[in-house]
């Protein structure tokens, strides 16, 4: 399409610089919620809560990523057969 009436080269930086700025907005609500939970948790529920909230993150956290590599290997074998 280059060359034609209408139709300019490809602003690759633009594109780029478009969808860099939409994740980072996007990242804004999530980034503050992880920063907080401790913090309030600590605050309002004592270092108890705290330490609860920390070793069930981390216990579901290790269940999530045995889960999503267990999932990538079955994604990886199924498209084999496609």
């Amino acid at each position: 399409l280059e060359g034609t009436p209408g139709h300019a080269p490809p602003d690759h930086a633009r594109c780029i610089a478009i969808s860099t700025d939409a994740s980072l907005r996007e990242m804004v609500a999530p980034a503050v919620l992880v920063m907080s939970t401790p913090l309030l948790f600590g605050i309002f529920l004592g270092v108890d809560a705290v330490a609860g909230l920390l070793a069930g993150a981390i216990s579901s956290s290790i269940q999530m990523a045995i889960s999503a590599s267990n999932t990538g290997g079955a994604w990886d074998n199924a498209k084999k057969y496609v």
